[in-house]
């Protein structure tokens, strides 16, 4: 009946009725800053046709199908019978962080690992001399630091790997044009390879790292900046479907990265934990679409066979 009304009436006490009914718009949600260390992966065996399958969830090691996975320590989990079928994640979180995945398939059956290992990185200026330094910096479209490191891929058989490293996801603030890739792939899935496949051996790579500031952000503070690192290890060995004849393989893949700061930036970096942030949050769900995004950038193909 209140809205029959509003019509006969002036524009102005219609808007006042609809705000009555409908209430002042929210304001917009505050940003957060992304969460810390998250190791993520998933694996899959195939030993002598019974089907292992596990994986690592936010650091969580589970397992279902046939067979058990060893215990998850050291970041370390591994599936299969290691004499026909393996397959294993680990990933380090220190100052010099790395994921590492291997595979190996001596019977009939395919072995697949893939781990993702993501981590926060925090820039903790000296004093707020230099914090108005590196806003002015990050106005001026500058990266504040790099991230410097070498991959290993090995493929020997039927099998294959690949290594990425990616700078600025999920990071509040940042445009897709400060996020920063590097990929490599060492041989391909059917396709039998040797040491020499093009792809595989050691490589290194260069990425710069852009930082957003914190202090508008959910726990920040005017000294901190944030941005992010995630690393991608997947290695692959054997057929899918190869139910009665072996293609047997062997493959790893290793990255192992470096974090410096820019010529001039005063401040320390923090890697992985919450750092001088106050009233640091939860881990928010944007970790969880970037690492569901490494199936795309590791390309795990999952098959039971037949």
């Amino acid at each position: 009946m209140r809205a029959v009304i509003a019509i006969g009436l002036s524009a102005a006490l219609s808007t006042s009725v609809w705000a009555e009914e409908s209430g002042p718009p929210s304001p917009p949600q505050q940003p957060q800053l992304p969460g810390g260390v998250s190791i993520s992966g998933n694996s899959f065996a195939y030993p002598n046709g019974n089907v292992v399958q596990g994986g690592i969830a936010n650091g969580q090691i589970y397992t279902f199908g046939g067979g058990l996975g060893t215990p998850y320590n050291g970041q370390l989990a591994s599936w299969g019978d290691a004499s026909s079928s393996l397959a294993q994640i680990q990933g380090l979180l220190t100052p010099d962080a790395s994921i590492y995945a291997s595979a190996t398939q001596v019977t009939r059956g395919r072995s697949e690992a893939g781990g993702a290992l993501g981590y926060r990185v925090l820039l903790v200026a000296s004093d707020q001399a230099a914090a108005d330094d590196l806003n002015a910096r990050i106005a001026n479209g500058d990266f504040l630091a790099s991230v410097n490191g070498r991959w290993n891929l090995t493929a020997d058989g039927w099998a294959y790997s690949s290594a990425s490293a990616v700078t600025g996801a999920s990071v509040p603030g940042l445009g897709a044009s400060q996020m920063a890739s590097a990929h490599q792939s060492c041989g391909s899935y059917g396709v039998e390879a040797t040491p020499t496949t093009p792809g595989c051996g050691g490589g290194s790579f260069s990425l710069p790292i852009y930082f957003a500031p914190t202090a508008g952000m959910v726990g920040g503070d005017s000294l901190s900046f944030v941005s992010t690192i995630s690393l991608y290890a997947s290695a692959n060995a054997g057929t899918a479907g190869a139910t009665f004849t072996p293609y047997p393989g062997v493959a790893s893949a290793f990255v192992d990265p470096t974090v410096t700061l820019a010529n001039g930036v005063h401040g320390t970096l923090i890697l992985g934990d919450n750092g001088n942030v106050a009233n640091p949050i939860p881990e928010p769900a944007s970790w969880a679409l970037m690492l569901a995004g490494a199936a795309g950038l590791l390309a795990w193909r999952r098959r039971t066979a037949r």
